[in-house]
């Protein structure tokens, strides 16, 4: 970072990573059931010992489980928005701007992508419970 300048570029960066980003669909297919697990683990006394643990560790600045399962679910949109912010301050001469905006696409549609996921997966319980 000590060689970051006005002709530093990002939007490579992105366009290289942003294929992989779907793979986070799968994660958040899954979150709510990891969520109910952890709630439902309330009378684990060994799992809820751990927790209370990893809790009380400065390292964790006293976030709890939850709050670190959500983090995955939140960097697409984080992503987006840096993109956007990075668009809005870039000149479009520069030799970023291109990239940039490629990457916005890409990672849009990757947001996109997993919504559309959310969606199915919250749709499917309510649909089986009605057959």
């Amino acid at each position: 970072m000590k060689d970051w300048g006005p002709e530093s570029c990002m939007g490579d960066l992105f366009l290289s990573f942003a294929p992989f980003f779907k793979m986070y669909t799968q994660y958040v297919g899954n979150h709510d059931r990891a969520i109910e697990y952890v709630t439902k683990s309330d009378d684990n006394e060994k799992f809820q010992t751990f927790l209370g643990r990893c809790l009380s560790d400065p390292r964790n600045n006293g976030q709890n489980l939850q709050s670190y399962l959500i983090m995955p679910i939140q960097r697409i949109p984080r992503y987006k928005l840096l993109l956007e912010t990075l668009i809005h301050n870039t000149e479009e001469s520069h030799s970023d701007h291109q990239n940039l905006m490629k990457a916005l696409k890409l990672v849009s549609e990757v947001a996109t992508h997993i919504n559309a996921e959310m969606h199915r997966q919250h749709s499917r319980p309510m649909y089986s419970a009605l057959i």
